[in-house]
Protein backbone atom coordinates (compact mmCIF):
# COMPACT_ATOMS: atom_id res chain seq x y z
CA UNK A 1 0.00 0.00 0.00
CA UNK A 2 0.51 3.32 -0.05
CA UNK A 3 2.45 5.76 2.06
CA UNK A 4 0.74 9.28 2.68
CA UNK A 5 2.22 12.29 0.62
CA UNK A 6 4.87 14.21 2.64
CA UNK A 7 4.23 17.69 3.56
CA UNK A 8 3.97 20.43 1.04
CA UNK A 9 7.20 22.56 0.94
CA UNK A 10 7.35 25.44 -1.07
CA UNK A 11 10.53 27.01 -2.89
CA UNK A 12 11.80 29.72 -5.38
CA UNK A 13 14.01 29.09 -7.78
CA UNK A 14 15.85 31.99 -8.60
CA UNK A 15 15.93 33.68 -12.17
CA UNK A 16 18.91 33.56 -14.30
CA UNK A 17 19.11 36.05 -16.49
CA UNK A 18 20.62 36.44 -20.10
CA UNK A 19 22.93 39.83 -19.97
CA UNK A 20 21.10 43.49 -21.88
CA UNK A 21 22.16 46.22 -23.61
CA UNK A 22 25.58 45.04 -24.69
CA UNK A 23 27.79 47.41 -26.37
CA UNK A 24 31.07 47.67 -28.16
CA UNK A 25 34.20 49.49 -28.29
CA UNK A 26 37.58 49.27 -29.23
CA UNK A 27 41.08 49.95 -26.56
CA UNK A 28 43.73 52.05 -28.04
CA UNK A 29 45.71 49.42 -29.32
CA UNK A 30 42.75 48.08 -31.13
CA UNK A 31 41.06 45.04 -29.13
CA UNK A 32 38.01 45.00 -28.48
CA UNK A 33 35.96 45.71 -25.65
CA UNK A 34 32.30 44.39 -25.22
CA UNK A 35 30.51 45.12 -22.34
CA UNK A 36 26.76 44.59 -20.99
CA UNK A 37 24.25 44.48 -18.28
CA UNK A 38 24.81 41.90 -16.27
CA UNK A 39 22.21 39.81 -13.56
CA UNK A 40 22.28 39.88 -10.36
CA UNK A 41 23.17 36.42 -9.27
CA UNK A 42 25.89 36.05 -12.01
CA UNK A 43 29.19 34.24 -11.48
CA UNK A 44 30.53 34.77 -15.01
CA UNK A 45 29.60 34.69 -18.81
CA UNK A 46 29.93 33.21 -22.03
CA UNK A 47 30.54 35.12 -24.92
CA UNK A 48 29.62 33.76 -28.48
CA UNK A 49 30.30 35.91 -31.90
CA UNK A 50 29.96 35.11 -35.74
CA UNK A 51 29.96 36.57 -39.08
CA UNK A 52 26.87 37.74 -40.31
CA UNK A 53 25.50 35.16 -42.68
CA UNK A 54 27.79 32.18 -41.39
CA UNK A 55 26.77 29.54 -39.43
CA UNK A 56 30.07 28.74 -37.24
CA UNK A 57 30.06 30.58 -33.44
CA UNK A 58 33.22 31.26 -31.46
CA UNK A 59 32.78 30.73 -27.44
CA UNK A 60 34.94 32.26 -25.34
CA UNK A 61 34.65 32.82 -21.22
CA UNK A 62 34.89 35.97 -19.38
CA UNK A 63 36.68 36.39 -16.03
CA UNK A 64 34.67 35.61 -12.75
CA UNK A 65 33.61 38.91 -11.74
CA UNK A 66 33.45 40.98 -14.36
CA UNK A 67 30.92 42.81 -16.85
CA UNK A 68 32.86 42.82 -20.44
CA UNK A 69 35.40 41.24 -22.41
CA UNK A 70 38.48 41.68 -24.06
CA UNK A 71 39.08 39.97 -27.69
CA UNK A 72 42.14 40.22 -29.66
CA UNK A 73 42.13 42.81 -32.46
CA UNK A 74 42.35 39.72 -34.53
CA UNK A 75 38.89 38.30 -33.29
CA UNK A 76 37.47 40.27 -35.58
CA UNK A 77 37.88 41.68 -38.69
CA UNK A 78 37.19 45.80 -39.58
CA UNK A 79 34.42 46.70 -41.65
CA UNK A 80 32.59 43.19 -40.82
CA UNK A 81 29.93 42.96 -39.35
CA UNK A 82 29.53 40.21 -36.52
CA UNK A 83 26.50 39.09 -34.28
CA UNK A 84 27.34 38.75 -30.47
CA UNK A 85 25.00 37.00 -27.98
CA UNK A 86 26.16 36.68 -24.00
CA UNK A 87 24.85 34.10 -21.63
CA UNK A 88 24.74 33.99 -17.89
CA UNK A 89 26.30 31.57 -15.44
CA UNK A 90 24.05 31.87 -12.16
CA UNK A 91 24.56 31.00 -8.52
CA UNK A 92 21.55 29.58 -7.58
CA UNK A 93 21.96 30.15 -3.86
CA UNK A 94 20.76 26.52 -2.97
CA UNK A 95 23.27 24.19 -1.37
CA UNK A 96 20.99 20.75 -3.37
CA UNK A 97 21.06 22.74 -6.75
CA UNK A 98 23.74 23.02 -9.04
CA UNK A 99 24.27 26.76 -10.83
CA UNK A 100 22.42 27.49 -13.96
CA UNK A 101 23.11 28.90 -17.48
CA UNK A 102 20.78 31.31 -18.23
CA UNK A 103 19.67 31.83 -22.65
CA UNK A 104 21.59 33.84 -24.70
CA UNK A 105 20.87 37.07 -25.22
CA UNK A 106 19.05 38.29 -27.97
CA UNK A 107 21.94 38.80 -31.18
CA UNK A 108 23.51 42.22 -31.37
CA UNK A 109 25.18 43.37 -34.06
CA UNK A 110 28.88 44.83 -34.35
CA UNK A 111 30.84 46.30 -36.97
CA UNK A 112 34.41 47.13 -35.78
CA UNK A 113 35.89 49.95 -37.73
CA UNK A 114 39.55 50.58 -38.68
CA UNK A 115 41.70 52.82 -36.57
CA UNK A 116 44.09 55.94 -38.40
CA UNK A 117 47.51 57.42 -36.79
CA UNK A 118 46.24 56.13 -33.33
CA UNK A 119 42.65 56.95 -32.94
CA UNK A 120 38.97 55.33 -34.70
CA UNK A 121 38.38 56.55 -38.06
CA UNK A 122 34.93 57.70 -38.17
CA UNK A 123 32.67 55.63 -39.47
CA UNK A 124 30.71 56.56 -42.56
CA UNK A 125 27.65 55.10 -41.51
CA UNK A 126 26.19 55.82 -37.90
CA UNK A 127 24.59 52.55 -37.09
CA UNK A 128 24.22 49.42 -38.32
CA UNK A 129 22.13 48.76 -41.73
CA UNK A 130 18.63 47.69 -40.64
CA UNK A 131 16.72 45.73 -40.79
CA UNK A 132 19.20 42.73 -40.74
CA UNK A 133 18.01 40.24 -42.04
CA UNK A 134 16.25 42.13 -44.59
CA UNK A 135 13.40 41.05 -47.54
CA UNK A 136 12.64 43.87 -49.09
CA UNK A 137 14.84 47.25 -48.17
CA UNK A 138 17.85 48.14 -46.87
CA UNK A 139 18.15 51.69 -44.88
CA UNK A 140 21.65 53.00 -44.42
CA UNK A 141 22.15 55.90 -42.13
CA UNK A 142 24.94 57.84 -44.14
CA UNK A 143 26.90 60.18 -41.01
CA UNK A 144 29.24 62.93 -42.01
CA UNK A 145 28.71 66.04 -43.06
CA UNK A 146 25.39 67.53 -45.04
CA UNK A 147 27.69 68.48 -48.00
CA UNK A 148 29.44 65.27 -47.69
CA UNK A 149 29.03 63.21 -51.23
CA UNK A 150 29.21 59.58 -50.45
CA UNK A 151 28.82 56.33 -53.09
CA UNK A 152 27.23 53.30 -51.56
CA UNK A 153 27.26 50.33 -53.83
CA UNK A 154 25.58 46.86 -52.71
CA UNK A 155 28.21 44.05 -54.07
CA UNK A 156 27.44 39.96 -53.56
CA UNK A 157 30.27 37.39 -52.09
CA UNK A 158 31.74 37.24 -55.63
CA UNK A 159 32.42 41.44 -55.78
CA UNK A 160 29.41 41.71 -58.47
CA UNK A 161 27.58 44.99 -57.92
CA UNK A 162 24.12 44.31 -58.01
CA UNK A 163 22.82 48.30 -56.58
CA UNK A 164 24.99 51.65 -56.83
CA UNK A 165 23.30 55.21 -55.64
CA UNK A 166 24.75 57.79 -54.11
CA UNK A 167 23.67 60.19 -51.15
CA UNK A 168 24.85 63.52 -48.88
CA UNK A 169 26.22 63.08 -45.52
CA UNK A 170 23.12 62.85 -43.05
CA UNK A 171 20.50 61.37 -45.56
CA UNK A 172 19.31 57.77 -45.15
CA UNK A 173 19.43 56.03 -48.47
CA UNK A 174 16.91 53.24 -49.07
CA UNK A 175 17.97 50.01 -50.88
CA UNK A 176 15.33 47.70 -52.24
CA UNK A 177 16.39 44.45 -52.67
CA UNK A 178 12.78 42.40 -53.25
CA UNK A 179 14.29 41.28 -56.72
CA UNK A 180 18.19 40.25 -54.88
CA UNK A 181 18.51 36.55 -54.12
CA UNK A 182 18.71 34.95 -50.88
CA UNK A 183 22.05 35.68 -49.54
CA UNK A 184 24.84 37.66 -47.96
CA UNK A 185 25.46 40.92 -49.60
CA UNK A 186 28.11 43.79 -49.00
CA UNK A 187 27.14 47.13 -48.66
CA UNK A 188 30.24 49.43 -49.64
CA UNK A 189 30.16 53.41 -48.75
CA UNK A 190 32.60 55.68 -49.91
CA UNK A 191 33.76 59.54 -49.72
CA UNK A 192 36.21 59.63 -52.03
CA UNK A 193 38.92 59.30 -49.31
CA UNK A 194 37.65 55.81 -47.28
CA UNK A 195 35.87 52.86 -48.39
CA UNK A 196 33.66 50.70 -45.63
CA UNK A 197 32.03 47.32 -45.93
CA UNK A 198 29.25 46.77 -44.29
CA UNK A 199 27.32 42.97 -44.19
CA UNK A 200 23.51 42.15 -44.39
CA UNK A 201 21.67 39.26 -45.11
CA UNK A 202 18.66 39.00 -47.76
CA UNK A 203 16.14 36.66 -47.07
Amino acid sequence: MWSPYSTTQTFTQPLCLAPTQLMFSKYSNGDHKIEWTGASLFIKYQVRYRELGTSAWTTVGTTPGLNHKRLPASAMEDGITYEVRVRTLCNTASPTSKNVWSYYSPYYNYTPQPARLGQRQPALVSQALYPNPASKFVYVNLAGDMDEYMDVEVVDLQGKTMRRMNGMGGEVVQIHINDLPNGVYVVRVSNGKTQQNYKFVKQ
